[in-house]
């Protein structure tokens, strides 16, 4: 999905997401404030964590909303969501590897997709 895309369903979500947008050079325009396209400049962490926060977030709210999911809506729900989110959040880390809040959303990620090699080797990094 482009991140253009992302970011016009994030902000359609939230409109306070706006401000969390600032990693590059993309014109998409809400009123008079711009949200930069989070793609095009793939080495900026910010941008990275912003876009995995954002299918994180999503995976979060249905979570939240439907606590007692089965496996299998969960699968068919949430896993795809987490899926989506990893990699922007292993790209983030990659080029900031102090971020914490990175780690422990990757953490989680890690935990509830039973990833168990990528969360041990996250807690060795």
């Amino acid at each position: 999905m482009k991140c253009e895309s992302v970011c016009r369903r994030a902000i359609g979500v939230d409109q306070r997401l706006v401000e969390h947008w600032a990693c590059g050079d993309c014109r998409i325009g809400v009123g008079a404030q711009r949200i930069p396209q989070c793609t095009r400049q793939p080495e900026r962490a910010q941008a990275q964590f912003n876009v995995g926060r954002y299918y994180y977030n999503k995976a979060m709210a249905v979570t939240e909303s439907h606590p007692n999911l089965s496996r299998k809506e969960f699968r068919k729900q949430v896993t795809p969501l987490y899926r989506e989110a990893m990699p922007y959040f292993e790209k983030a880390l990659e080029q900031d590897s102090g971020n914490e809040e990175v780690r422990n959303a990757l953490r989680n990620i890690y935990y509830r997709l039973g990833e168990g090699r990528k969360l041990e080797a996250l807690d060795h990094k």
